[in-house]
């Protein structure tokens, strides 16, 4: 605490000492600023003009932090064209918890809400796409996702990017919240004179995508703008068309079969079933003609799912300048965003058991007994046969589809002041809008259709048909089974007013001692509806920062073994309405003992206030009832009586905390160093090691483990309402029912008010609550109800300041570059290895070692590239090869389908080969000259995925989408003309 307080006394100093000096500085622009400035044209700007990501003084690179530079030539040798995409190359940029390949599995629980309209997020380190601070040209842009908490890389089309800088080290002295993990700076090309006209097709295995893309600018001169359109499409992805990827059938791997709620569907008898057979339908079936006792008809849950969705997508991007005299600039920047989706998104409720009179047209028992078996006559006899079926055929799939829409625009005045100094003053206007309409089946309207009972074929519904081969039921049958549409809408807005003043404040032997001093006005509102309500939010932000360049030993001093010595101090204070204050401090040194190595180190602390949606309690909420699972997915050991029931079920509360939230925090430094031999010109290596730890973390660490696993893991009990029927040894510790004292609970519900404020220690409270929950006492219940008697328990998946973090690893890189007789050659690798990914999930929980645990970063991460290019005829040819390889890994036992065996815990590594060749014709090619042609497969060797025994969320999966693609496989060609 000493050290903090020391630094902002200094940044206070700081800050003091730059008002003055602008003080006195704004009192004699008027007369001399045209003396003192520099010329800039609107292209063209000098290095010390130049202020890059990781700090806020001009002609500085960051010190004491690695800066990571994905320039425009490595954007196009990628061969990739979606910009987001492109960054997860970097093993440092994970794809953790957003995208649109996020449907299914227990890896993917906490991403329902995060990527709810499938947007993708850059993810620093694995902490979370939260903790990764995402910048427009330096400035703040709207938060995306339903937890506010991503930004989405394809907002800004790739071909009018200059360069994507990342800093991964914690920059909130410098930029403020978010920055934990560090910061993503997607940087526009200047404005020039430009029109360039791109085309892209890509494919892959049961998919295909089209990219067109216009770059228009114009240079005059004193100015200059240059503006990017682009519309993306996507078709969708059929989960069948990787069915080695998505399928719930865990029986080869010693685990349970598909369900067994299918089409066609089974007659069941004493729990004994009996097929019915399928290429039939209906109107003639006999009891002889189902199979025999103990047949059974399963079906892939994923049938009529998708793994991806359908997409299209409008962006717009400009970038402008204009100098109005020699000593004032303005600027502006801006895009929009407009994405439309549609995917058939898995749903279990269309699976449902329902009783069949014998009065039923359909019904076998009214159709010829010959040769039938005993228990089916007997079943007859009873009055009615019970069906297990699946109504996905009938009511149609579940579906998701919506809209992702988003704008920013950012303009201001730069001003050279006297004295070499820099003054500017912005403001940014955004605002993110999301709609997703997700339709969930709730298994509870076939079983009460009083079709069922139906004498004729006009008037009864058809449960004894192959739905999947024949129409079996009218439209206006099918169209009344019951399903729910839950509409979702998040609005982000926010406003951003910066001042920032830079400049030299006096000369040193080692250089010019350089300062920045800013203030900073941030506004944010964000509101989100569904079905139950709207829950408005808002937060104003004043915040102050100085930062402090001392260049201690330069070309004027220079002595052996000290080449050249910085120093850098950074402090910044960020007072929240809600929240509170925070301060924090950050320390750079960089140290070169010879003019090729540099050494670095740096240490400072960060924060991430909770998005306005974590501390609204109405924000979301509502209840997911997931289920049915078989008993045996509850370790034995807890709960001896769950394997005998044949249809388990965990209800989930979701929604924001009660207001109490606090901002997470992070300490971290890192120490590093780069080296460029002199006596090998081409070659660079660098290794940085960096260590965080992160706390109070803002989450839903219990919805995350996954239903069951939350039960099996034991680490979450204070936040489980356990069933004392089953559970005896654990009711008696529950907490209190609705997990606190929340609004959000109907006190006018007989069953609501009897538990409310309760510890939920009987069961007869447990039932209770169930039925509070099931008649809609606390927000939405987003799926089928069940019995209070299957349900195992009821879960906190409300946000917490859950958990801590503490990571620590190196980031490594190589490269060597050299001509020869044969053309300009490029060979290197960037790597990231983690030594340490200690976690504890909630307060309270023992810190566990979760490095290279699956549903965390992988250990190892690495990207290595081998390039060629040179002149062919008319024109430049390239070509690359990239290997992209992640370590083995494990999943914890508890993690794996029931009654799966131990082997299944390990994780085989992936490698796979990227390849792009791309040519570039001269400007003396004729019709051809400027035109650009470039070719790229991703995994060129189509490698499937390592198997991952993946069994929560609403879809059993047999890979880990976090670290390796269902497409596989995918080809892009992309034409390009610049005019």
């Amino acid at each position: 605490m000493a050290f903090a307080r020391t630094t902002f006394a200094l940044t206070r100093t700081l800050v003091l000492l730059a008002g003055a000096s602008t003080l006195n500085l704004a009192s004699i622009m008027t007369a001399t600023a045209q003396d003192a400035a520099q010329d800039r044209t609107a292209s063209e700007q000098s290095d010390n003009a130049i202020t890059v990501t990781g700090t806020r003084i001009r002609g500085v690179a960051p010190v004491g932090s690695s800066l990571i530079q994905v320039d425009r030539e490595e954007l196009v040798r990628s061969g990739q064209t979606s910009t987001a995409d492109i960054l997860y190359n970097v093993p440092s940029v994970l794809s953790l918890g957003t995208g649109e390949l996020r449907s299914g599995g227990a890896s993917q629980q906490g991403n329902d809400l995060t990527a709810l309209v499938f947007n993708k997020s850059a993810n620093l380190r694995g902490l979370g796409p939260g903790a990764t601070l995402n910048l427009v040209n330096g400035h703040r842009a709207p938060h995306e996702g339903a937890t506010m908490s991503a930004f989405d890389g394809d907002n800004i089309p790739a071909q009018l990017l200059q360069r994507v800088e990342i800093v991964a080290d914690g920059t909130s002295p410098i930029y403020g919240a978010d920055a934990v993990a560090g910061t993503v700076n997607f940087i526009m090309r200047a404005p020039e004179t430009a029109f360039e006209v791109y085309g892209q097709y890509g494919w892959t295995d049961g998919r295909t995508s089209y990219q067109g893309t216009l770059v228009g600018g114009y240079n005059w001169g004193s100015g200059g703008v240059i503006a990017a359109y682009q519309r993306t499409h996507f078709d969708r992805l059929s989960a069948l068309d990787r069915p080695h990827l998505y399928s719930d059938d865990f029986s080869p791997f010693g685990g349970a079969p598909p369900s067994d709620l299918s089409v066609p569907g089974n007659i069941v008898v004493n729990g004994v079933n009996y097929a019915i057979p399928r290429g039939q339908n209906g109107t003639a079936l006999t009891l002889a003609q189902l199979g025999a006792a103990g047949s059974t008809n399963r079906a892939n849950s994923w049938v009529g799912y998708d793994a991806a969705p359908e997409s299209d997508r409008d962006t717009f991007a400009v970038n402008f300048r204009q100098n109005i005299t020699d000593w004032l600039e303005l600027f502006a920047d801006g895009f929009s965003s407009d994405r439309d989706f549609d995917m058939n998104y898995i749903s279990q409720g269309t699976k449902v058991t329902v009783v069949v009179p014998n009065s039923n047209f359909y019904s076998p028992c009214n159709h010829s007994l010959t040769g039938a078996p005993a228990a089916l006559i007997t079943a007859c006899g009873t009055g009615a046969l019970t069906v297990k079926y699946n109504t996905l055929y009938d009511s149609g799939p579940g579906r998701r589809s919506g809209y992702d829409k988003g704008w920013n625009v950012t303009g201001g005045v730069r001003i050279d002041l006297p004295l070499e100094w820099e003054a500017t003053v912005s403001y940014g206007v955004g605002q993110h809008d999301e709609n997703a309409i997700t339709r969930y089946f709730l298994g509870n309207g076939l079983p009460s259709f009083p079709e069922l009972a139906g004498a004729t074929a006009a008037t009864a519904f058809n449960v004894f048909c192959d739905a999947s081969q024949f129409a079996c039921n009218p439209a206006s049958m099918t169209s009344r089974i019951s399903g729910v549409d839950l509409n979702t809408l998040t609005v982000d807005r926010i406003e951003d007013t910066q001042v920032n003043l830079d400049g030299p404040l006096f000369s040193l032997p080692g250089g010019e001692v350089k300062l920045a001093v800013g203030v900073e006005r941030y506004y944010e509102a964000f509101i989100n509806t569904n079905n139950f309500g709207s829950t408005p939010s808002k937060r104003h932000v004043e915040s102050y920062y100085g930062e402090l360049f001392v260049p201690i030993v330069g070309e004027g001093n220079r002595v052996p073994l000290i080449y050249s010595l910085d120093l850098n101090v950074a402090g910044r204070v960020d007072d929240y309405d809600d929240v509170g204050e925070t301060r924090n401090p950050k320390y750079g040194i960089n140290w070169s003992p010879t003019q090729d190595l540099r050494m670095h180190a740096s240490y400072g602390t960060s924060f991430r206030a909770p998005g306005l949606i974590d501390n609204n309690p109405f924000a979301q909420h509502g209840y997911i009832p997931f289920g049915p699972y078989p008993g045996n997915v509850v370790t034995a050991s807890l709960c001896g009586g769950c394997a005998a029931k044949p249809g388990l079920a965990f209800y989930s509360a979701l929604g924001g905390a009660a207001g109490d939230l606090q901002p997470e925090e992070s300490e971290s430094y890192s120490i590093g160093g780069d080296w460029a031999p002199e006596g090998i010109p081409g070659l660079t290596l660098s290794a940085n090691y960096w260590n965080i730890e992160y706390t109070g973390q803002v989450g839903t660490p219990v919805y995350n483990a996954g239903p069951f696993q939350a039960v099996n893991q034991q680490y979450y009990n204070q936040y489980i309402v356990y069933n004392p029927t089953l559970f005896p040894q654990f009711a008696a510790n529950n907490p209190v029912a609705f997990f606190g004292a929340f609004p959000t609970v109907n006190l006018q519900n007989a069953a609501c008010a009897a538990v409310y404020g309760q510890k939920v220690t009987t069961q007869a409270q447990f039932n209770n609550l169930i039925a509070c929950v099931n008649s809609g006492g606390d927000g939405g219940l987003f799926g089928p109800p069940f019995d209070p008697s299957n349900v195992a328990a009821v879960e906190s998946g409300h946000r917490i300041n859950g958990g801590s973090t503490k990571a620590d690893g190196w980031d490594l890189s190589a490269e060597y570059q050299w001509d020869s007789s044969w053309g300009h050659m490029r060979v290197g690798g960037i790597a990231e290895y983690i030594t340490a990914w200690d976690v504890a999930p909630v307060a309270g929980a023992p810190s566990t070692d979760q490095n290279n645990q699956f549903g965390y970063p992988p250990q190892f991460k690495f990207r290595g590239n081998v390039g060629w290019s040179d002149d062919v005829g008319p024109g430049d040819l390239s070509a690359n090869v990239f290997l992209n390889y992640t370590n083995s890994y494990h999943i914890d036992a508890s993690l794996l389908p029931g009654a799966v065996g131990a082997q299944y815990t390990e994780i085989e590594s992936y490698t796979t080969t990227d390849l792009s060749l791309i040519y570039e014709f001269g400007d003396q090619a004729g019709l051809a000259s400027n035109v650009q042609i470039a070719f790229s497969v991703q995994n060129v060797f189509d490698d499937q995925p390592p198997l991952v025994l993946n069994a929560s969320g609403v879809g059993g999966i047999l890979f880990d989408p976090s670290n390796a693609s269902p497409l596989q496989r995918v080809f892009q060609l992309q034409v390009g003309k610049k005019f």
